[in-house]
């Protein structure tokens, strides 16, 4: 989570993570430019993945998405109790190093936020596809 802050404070607002054992994700927005999605970096601090995410409407679903992960790999069971992601932060507009002002106002609103969580996300490679992201 360290690691999370020190990119926060620097150059990146922090969008959305998921922490998990063997296997996070973390959505940047460098300040002042276009979304990025990365992989944490490795103990070594090199970063594993990074896409970069222009389409709005893929970037909502990947939010989604990346919360949705801990359901996905078996680790949980509800995405919205799984204690290691930026779900609740966001939900609940707690104090942390998200961005959420600018997560929000990428859905509209809370409801909205909720209900593309809620919906089933299977086809999201055929979004990134279709959307150019």
């Amino acid at each position: 989570m360290h690691e999370l802050s020190t990119l926060n404070k620097r150059k990146y607002t922090v969008m959305a993570f998921c922490l998990m054992k063997d296997n996070s994700h973390i959505i940047l927005r460098r300040k002042g430019s276009e979304v990025s999605q990365s992989h944490l970096p490795d103990w070594s601090g090199s970063w594993k993945k990074a896409d970069v995410i222009i389409n709005l409407k893929y970037l909502r679903l990947l939010i989604a998405y990346v919360h949705r992960l801990p359901v996905e790999h078996g680790i949980s069971t509800n995405f919205q109790t799984y204690p290691y992601t930026s779900f609740t932060d966001i939900l609940y507009n707690r104090k942390s190093m998200i961005s959420v002002s600018d997560v929000l106002k990428l859905y509209g609103s809370r409801e909205y936020f909720l209900e593309m969580h809620r919906a089933v996300l299977q086809d999201l490679y055929l979004e990134r596809i279709e959307f150019g992201s």
